[in-house]
């Protein structure tokens, strides 16, 4: 994946690899949403800079560590707390997110089919719903 993730050429393919399922829906799916991403014109995310990318690096190479106290502490979490994620996803892997809905006491869990860790562009309508529906 880090192969794919480099800032200096994150093009169009890369980003499909990191952020959609490697299959033909899930990929066609990536390039509505880049075409979707391209139409908009206002309310756009400020672009990455490479100090971003490298903090957030260092953060989840940090966050990677195992810490067995840190997971722990989740039990003591007792708000509702929706994870979600893509069944494909390489960024966050499925059974992170269920290793997290499991220590968190008041969790719900939601994996996205045929997705990877852009889930929630792929299945944006669905995803709406769902955390509207976890925040009512």
């Amino acid at each position: 994946m880090l192969a794919h993730a480099g800032f200096e050429r994150f093009g169009v393919q890369d980003y499909l690899y990191v952020f959609f399922g490697h299959t033909g829906t899930s990929q066609r799916s990536g390039l509505e949403f880049i075409g979707r991403w391209l139409e908009r014109e206002r309310g756009r995310d400020l672009p990455v800079t490479a100090a971003v990318l490298a903090a957030q690096y260092e953060a989840v190479v940090e966050w990677g560590v195992p810490d067995p106290a840190a997971l722990q502490r989740l039990a003591a979490v007792d708000h509702p707390v929706f994870v979600a994620g893509g069944d494909s996803d390489l960024v966050v892997p499925p059974r992170t997110s269920r290793l997290l809905a499991g220590l968190l006491p008041n969790a719900r869990l939601k994996t996205y089919p045929d997705s990877g860790h852009g889930f929630l562009f792929q299945h944006h309508v669905e995803f709406a719903r769902d955390v509207l529906a976890f925040l009512r």
